[in-house]
């Protein structure tokens, strides 16, 4: 299934710089003076704020004046901004969009990234790139090769795109509960995070990974499994995030009782949902107008954000979806995963923010914001919860709930300046001005230096 995003899409709020290399590591704090502090707590804002950094961490928030500033402190004057903290796409494939696409996530505000699967040697190379300071990007949170139903992916073969041949080599596929453990164990030793799997393998094969996994301390995250293990199942087992809102379109068919039940134990688990809505709405973009963007012949701004990588992979996907179905089908699997996922966040079910960014024709950066206008308009998150599922729940996620994820002091210096209020209208994400990563001020260039 290869989702396209949606046409018509909003001209960036600012150029931006996308330099070759990360900044040196600045000795000096940085204080953020003066401005609204959206600190994702759920606490009502608080104007007039100072923000002390230092040594990557938050040290300080409180009043203007209250909070004693270094005199070797960089000073940013916030007045009329509004601070968050830094942004998470939490379902990318970061192997299509090439190292030199890193640099943009964090120009849009995105400082922490879960790869969902792809090169993973190239991407495990690109993390130690970034941790050691030699190269701009996100914070990496990274799976292994993704996990196969071994049915499906023969399939695939056999259509016999030779330009996909690399892709299908990084998939693991499994058949057996012999496969699936020795799936597991492949993915440990490689030093994954996250085990990925799509495409339902069997349910011997499913409960044997999943078992795995668990057993190894690898958080497992993918579609919804097969229909005889279905949502419930999922959750028994121990998947910790389910992706995608298709395969929700299984609570369509449950009665009331049971419905309920799957949602009442979905929002007391420790499990969350990444609905990716810009990449399911993007489906029904019209073929010519996703035919001009794979090709660069559309006047969309965002189409400067495109690398070559991801560039070939789009071509590539074209190639794919010839041979797919009509959409009728799938609509209506999205009307009622929307309808789902609707009836599972007013029970309190967990959500993350993700795009699918590597599909058709997600575009980095830019695709999280949109994300995060949907999740408000689509699904009625209130622009703090859509944030939050773009900061507090990704770390909660990964067990870094005390870390990271809210502006608060002893936090990592993750952290957006924006020039509008994001609670005012969600789409005010989109208005970075400024970002700080790792205690690093990173300069958005046409914004106004503070």
């Amino acid at each position: 299934m290869l989702p396209r995003l949606l046409a018509g899409l909003a001209v960036l709020a600012c150029a931006l710089v996308l330099p070759a290399q990360a900044p040196r590591p600045a000795a000096a704090p940085v204080a953020i003076t003066g401005v609204t502090v959206i600190d994702g707590t759920g606490s009502a804002p608080r104007p007039r704020t100072t923000v002390l950094v230092q040594e990557g961490k938050i040290v300080a928030v409180g009043r203007d004046g209250a909070v004693r500033i270094p005199a070797r402190a960089q000073r940013i004057a916030g007045g009329g901004k509004y601070l968050i903290a830094g942004l998470w796409d939490t379902h990318v494939h970061l192997g299509a969009l090439g190292r030199e696409g890193l640099p943009t996530l964090v120009q849009h505000g995105i400082t922490s990234v879960r790869d969902l699967g792809g090169d993973f040697p190239a991407v495990h190379r690109w993390r130690a790139e970034v941790e050691r300071g030699d190269w701009l990007g996100p914070r990496i949170r990274i799976a292994g090769p993704i996990v196969e139903n071994a049915t499906w992916l023969a399939r695939v073969r056999a259509r016999g795109v030779t330009s996909f041949d690399t892709w299908l080599a990084e998939r693991i596929p499994v058949e057996t509960e012999a496969d699936a453990r020795k799936a597991v164990d492949s993915i440990v030793a490689l030093g994954a995070e996250v085990l990925k799997v799509r495409n339902a393998p069997p349910t011997d094969a499913y409960r044997a990974l999943l078992a795995a996994a668990q057993q190894k301390g690898l958080r497992v995250a993918g579609h919804q499994p097969n229909p005889t293990i279905g949502l419930a199942g999922a959750l028994a087992a121990g998947q910790r995030s389910i992706e995608h809102i298709e395969g929700l379109d299984e609570l369509d068919a449950l009665t009331p009782a049971a419905r309920d039940s799957i949602a009442r134990a979905y929002a007391a688990a420790a499990v969350w949902i990444t609905p990716t809505l810009v990449s399911s709405f993007g489906r029904f973009v019209p073929d010519s107008v996703t035919a001009a963007r794979v090709a660069g012949t559309s006047h969309d701004a965002d189409l400067a954000l495109v690398t070559p990588p991801l560039r070939a992979m789009w071509q590539v996907q074209r190639e794919l979806e010839a041979g797919d179905a009509g959409l009728d089908v799938y609509a209506r699997m999205v009307e009622r995963g929307l309808a789902g996922m609707r009836f599972l966040r007013r029970a309190g079910v967990k959500v993350l923010a993700g795009t699918d960014l590597g599909v058709l024709t997600l575009t980095p950066g830019h695709s999280l914001h949109r994300e995060l206008g949907y999740l408000v308009d689509s699904l009625g998150l209130t622009p703090l919860e859509a944030i939050q599922a773009a900061t507090v729940e990704p770390a909660r996620y990964f067990g870094q709930g005390d870390v990271m994820g809210t502006v608060e002091p002893g936090r990592l210096a993750d952290l957006v300046l924006l020039g509008a209020d994001p609670l005012a209208d969600i789409r005010n994400v989109a208005k970075v001005e400024l970002v700080i990563l790792r205690g690093r001020v990173v300069r958005v260039a046409g914004a106004p230096r503070r």
